[in-house]
């Protein structure tokens, strides 16, 4: 749908990103009963879901930083902590 009203297209657009973040996918995952009620009794997960949910979060974010801890010493980086703090002149 096409449409001239400016308006009209940003609220399309706003309505189509929230749509967006809310998507989910299904999978079939097939995992051994012991592993799974482990995971959610480390996690505090009151399903499966929610326990699976919260490893693949955990997982991405520790690769994350993996990859940021892999990079130290390979940036050459010579600003002052007081300088970033209060070097910003639009700061005031």
């Amino acid at each position: 749908m096409f449409c001239v009203d400016v308006q009209h297209k940003k609220c399309i657009m706003i309505c189509v990103i929230h749509s967006r973040r809310s998507i989910m996918a299904r999978a079939t995952v097939t995992l051994p009963q012991d592993l799974l009620t482990e995971l959610m009794s480390l996690v505090g997960a009151r399903s499966k879901t929610e326990a699976v949910i919260t490893a693949v979060k955990d997982e991405i974010r520790l690769r994350k930083v993996a990859r940021i801890k892999a990079m130290a010493g390979q940036m050459e980086f010579t600003a002052e902590a007081d300088d970033l703090r209060h070097g910003d002149r639009r700061l005031g």
